[in-house]
């Protein structure tokens, strides 16, 4: 305080925009030599010359080009450009002033010279528009007034037009649109307009919008393009009470829904728990009254089976994103119990039920809400019936037996905690302990006074249940299942162009082991010389697996050899006891209610294979000890003993299924699966390095000849029946389209005729197999779907087992061209991209890699493509750390990954893995502004930036998990939780001022 009584502080911190060079903190200025090679104290109409400058040795003078000539070129350069006239003005004269007088206004200002045309920006503000500048008086060239007259026409175009047809919904978004396109021609719409500007703009869009209710009240394009356009210049709570409003208009429609529980979830400043998981169920209620009236029609029409389709699965994903969100704010047992009473109420419903339409919903959640606070094993849990067993039970009066009590008591006495690295420990074990919801008799640790949320009931979930009907919606709803357990399971014949692969909410939990690159434990001395690389720059060289897991996972990459080829499996996906158990229990649930699906037995099969090679061959036999004839099963089983390398296994597997294949009748289902086994077969032998023996297989396919190992090579006869028999595989080429697993049967007889042909014929030839047949399914307008995609992905794994083998004559630009065009039609295919990647990393040109990924994630950008392309420099060693900073900042900043926890995760632990403890403490209070449900982040905050942060930094992050409902096991007691000594240099930080 002065004497004045003036208050004032010192700051020590600084301005931190002081280095920042444009709209993005991170962005890193380019400098050019200044006076662009004009000489001091020469004529500005010589300089120095290009070329002697790269020389070095003599510098040379040349004269410069006239100056219209350079307009000129500047003109065609911006055709589209204003060019302004300035006019000349004259100054007035003082008749008593002379040369040795400099007279001063009375506000001590120099008057500004209005012949210098200025930028229009304050120095000061690198975003906004210079205020308070006096404006230069210039003269418009007559292009601009064609402009304005063209802009002013189209208005009145559409007003006209509008007028006469105010139903026309995509006229009126085109009217919006065309406001941002008059406002960038005419300079008003730039990046550095004011945010006065902005909101102006805004609201005449709003305007048109508002007159388009007047006549489409209910639409909902027009609501979502009026809530995102608002919400440029609205608050947060005006925000909502739009919302509201168009909620209460279209109560039933689903982008509507969807757009909204992501606003709910992201937006920090209204985020609350409670109210979240409201939204969820409100959402489920308002789809399931759309749902009900069409399940219950006894005689559907097409459009009807195709909207209960598409409703039903919408109502599935929105269950998805509930249980996931639930699960990551750290309440597992209510979202475990919540997958565990979705299946419950559509699996094992009472046959009462599913033949009387007229029992309302309420009426099946009522009896619903008995069975679960009756306490009795459910599904996923051991000894499980079903409510259809408990239904029957108790309407025949027989004895129904609750689960037997727990007694988890491992801490006798009440937990104590003193410091917050013991607090994290004891929460994570409590965490890992109880996953599954507590019953009432249990015994633990923690009293349930002390923790009510281990108790889940009837309450608790039955707002979130509600019939699925249709087949696709019971599929999407089982491997949903996997997606919430983190599984690397798709249903069959699922494309990675679908949203299924590229959700952002949904795949927080992929698997990135090969993510961060290996710490070198040598400092190279030389890496460049004259900006040549003296090693492989390219780890991706060695190993082309580690990309995220994004591509249609076939039982090839399921039981896959590691570092041999792309594996679903290089590690066991789930780690926690009581996981592992519920997953076994759904899968032998799942199995038993659909034993005639296969993909799903293939599914638990690769599961428990990937623990352990005598698990899977355990409960292979036992599968197959059922259901001795299914040939698929026998594939499987020959691939998992090949993928743990024991090929004299494998070998017998497959002798032994081809055998018990041909023994089957005609009409058997399953013999048509034998290209299946003869293409696993040939290809192991061929990985193996047997070419060979894979001839005679694929010679003795489809004769009566079987396969002997130690028989003569195949005579000229033997092979020209052979290329017949293939080729007469093409005529089942329709079956392609038929959507089911016998599509797969097709594709393999293709893969058999390509081997046969490369190995009799070379490379050229066997790709040219694929061709016909990608242009077939081109004919056919499936160039994008699940089948074209798997064809491509056949043929790109034929040339790279070409290229890693021992022959001879392979060209890179044939990968290149196979995984070019690929990756045109399928950019989110991980197993095309790590191919492409690991084959340009062979010829040290990685531009292509670059603009491959640049150019998809402009198009399309999501998840999958944004690691990937981290993920790529990352492995570029010495990578450029500014580098991936921006890349990282690119991706938190694209509105479709801004809420992506996986992302945020890696991002901070890029600025540990680096040093910067600062940098990574600012990044995770960004992170939790857009991810605020998210326990892990907390957690991740407190375990590595904790000593980073003074006591007050703790408690105001320990009081941000309280304040969003973060649920904890352990109570946090601020008063002695923290650090005794208070971090004396500690930056003033905290969520509600960060960036």
């Amino acid at each position: 305080m002065l004497e004045t009584g003036i208050s004032y502080c010192i700051a020590l911190r600084g301005d931190k925009d002081l280095m920042k060079y444009g709209p993005n903190q991170y962005d890193v200025p380019s400098y050019h030599r200044s006076g662009g090679g004009f000489v001091l104290g020469l004529d500005r109409n010589v300089r120095i010359s290009a070329e002697s400058l790269q020389t070095g040795k003599v510098l040379e003078l040349v004269p410069t080009k006239k100056r219209q000539q350079l307009e000129g070129r500047a003109m065609l350069a911006y055709p589209n450009a204003t060019r302004l006239i300035v006019g000349s003005q004259q100054q007035p004269t003082d008749a008593t002033q002379t040369d040795e007088e400099i007279l001063l206004d009375d506000d001590d200002e120099m008057e500004e010279d209005t012949n210098w045309i200025t930028s229009g920006v304050d120095y000061r503000n690198i975003h906004t528009q210079q205020k308070g500048a006096q404006q230069q008086d210039v003269d418009q060239s007559e292009g601009h007034d064609e402009l304005d007259e063209e802009i002013r026409k189209k208005t009145v175009d559409f007003n006209q037009y509008l007028a006469q047809n105010p139903t026309d919904i995509d006229s009126w978004l085109a009217f919006v649109d065309f406001q941002d396109q008059a406002s960038s021609k005419l300079n008003i719409g730039g990046p550095n307009r004011s945010k006065t500007t902005k909101a102006s703009l805004t609201e005449v869009k709003l305007s048109i919008f508002e007159k388009a209710f007047k006549h489409n009240p209910d639409d909902e394009r027009l609501w979502l393009s009026y809530l995102r356009c608002g919400a440029e210049v609205w608050g947060s709570v005006e925000v909502l009470t739009h919302w509201d409003k168009a909620l209460a208009t279209c109560t039933s429609t689903v982008s509507l829904w969807a757009e909204y529980i992501n606003l709910r979830q992201t937006d920090f400043a209204s985020y609350n728990f409670e109210d979240c998981c409201r939204v969820f169920e409100d959402c489920l209620v308002s789809l399931h009254r759309l749902s009900r009236p069409l399940q219950l029609m006894s005689h559907r029409e097409e459009d009807d089976n195709h909207e209960l389709t598409r409703v039903e699965s919408v109502m599935v994903y929105i269950l998805l994103r509930y249980c996931i969100f639930v699960k990551q704010s750290g309440y597992k047992e209510k979202a475990f119990s919540m997958i565990q009473a979705i299946f419950e109420f559509n699996f094992y419903q009472p046959m009462l039920f599913q033949y009387q339409p007229s029992i309302t919903i309420t009426q099946m959640v009522s009896e619903f809400a008995k069975f679960w606070d009756s306490e009795v094993p459910r599904f996923g849990e051991e000894g499980a019936q079903g409510w259809q067993d408990y239904h029957a039970r108790v309407e025949n009066q027989q004895q129904v037996s609750p689960m037997q009590p727990k007694r988890q008591i491992i801490f006798k006495g009440k937990l104590q905690v003193d410091e917050i690295q013991e607090w994290l420990d004891q929460e994570k074990y409590q965490e890992s302990l109880h996953l599954m919801a507590r019953r009432m008799d249990d015994e633990e640790d923690i009293a349930i006074d002390e923790d009510p949320y281990r108790a889940v009931l009837s309450d608790d979930v039955v707002r979130s249940l509600f019939n699925v009907t249709t087949e696709a919606a019971k599929s999407s709803l089982v491997y949903s299942l996997f997606v919430f357990l983190g599984l690397p399971f798709a249903p069959y014949g699922v494309s990675t162009n679908t949203h299924f692969c590229t959700d952002t909410f949904t795949h927080s939990d992929l698997e990135l082991n090969d993510f961060w690159p290996t710490k070198e434990k040598t400092a190279k001395l030389l890496t460049y010389v004259d900006k040549v690389p003296m090693e492989n720059v390219q780890e991706n060289d060695r190993n082309p697996f580690g990309l995220p897991l994004s591509y249609p996972a076939d039982v090839e990459e399921l039981f896959a050899r590691k570092s041999k080829w792309f594996s679903c499996f290089p590690s066991p996906k789930i780690v926690n006891d009581q996981e592992q158990k519920f997953t076994r229990n759904a899968f032998q649930n799942l199995t038993t209610l659909h034993k005639n699906n296969d993909h799903l037995l293939i599914c638990y099969l690769a599961f428990e294979a990937s623990y352990g090679f005598k698990r899977g061959r355990a409960l292979a036999k036992s599968l197959l000890k059922d259901q001795s004839d299914n040939l698929i099963l026998w594939n499987a089983y020959a691939l998992m003993e090949n993928g743990y390398d024991h090929p004299k296994e494998a070998r017998k597997v497959c002798k032994l299924a081809i055998a018990t294949g041909l023994q089957l009748p005609e009409t058997s289902a399953y013999r048509r699966y034998l290209p299946v086994l003869y293409s696993t077969f040939a290809r192991m032998e061929l990985e193996h390095g047997r070419p060979n023996e894979a001839l005679k297989i694929l010679i003795s396919m489809g004769s009566t000849d079987i396969y002997d190992e130690s028989g003569p090579s195949p005579t000229p006869l033997q092979i020209v029946q052979a290329r017949s028999r293939m080729t007469s595989y093409r005529d089942s080429l329709q079956d392609l389209f038929l959507g089911t697993y016998e599509a797969n049967v097709v594709v393999h007889s293709i893969v058999c005729e390509a081997l046969l042909t490369y190995l009799l014929d070379g490379l050229a030839k066997a790709t040219s197999v694929f061709e016909d047949t990608i242009a077939y399914i081109q004919q056919h307008q499936g160039e994008r779907s699940y089948i074209g995609e798997k064809m491509w992905m056949c043929q790109a794994e034929l040339v790279y087992r070409h290229a890693t083998g021992k022959s001879e004559g392979y060209q890179p630009s044939q990968l290149r061209t196979i995984a070019s065009q690929a990756l045109d039609l399928f950019p989110n295919n991980t197993l095309l991209l790590g191919l492409f990647i690991w084959n340009e990393a062979r010829t040290w040109i990685h531009r292509r890699v670059h603009d491959t990924l640049t150019t998809n994630l402009t198009k399309n950008p999501n998840l999958i493509l944004h690691l990937v392309n981290i993920q790529v420099q990352l492995h570029r060693q010495p990578y450029d750390h500014q580098l991936i900073k921006t890349l990282f900042e690119e991706a938190v900043e694209d509105p479709r990954t801004r809420s992506s926890i996986l992302l945020w995760r890696l991002y901070i632990q890029n600025e540990i893995r680096q040093g910067h403890f600062g940098a990574a403490k600012q990044v995770t209070y960004r992170a939790l502004r857009c991810c605020p449900w998210s326990k892990e982040l907390y957690m991740l905050a407190i375990q590595y930036l904790s000593q980073e942060m003074s006591n007050d930094e703790l408690i105001e992050l320990t009081n941000l998990m309280m304040e969003k409902d973060i649920r904890t096991h352990i109570f946090i007691e601020q008063g002695h939780l923290f650090k005794t000594d208070e971090k004396e240099d500690s930056d003033e930080m905290s969520v509600s001022s960060a960036d």
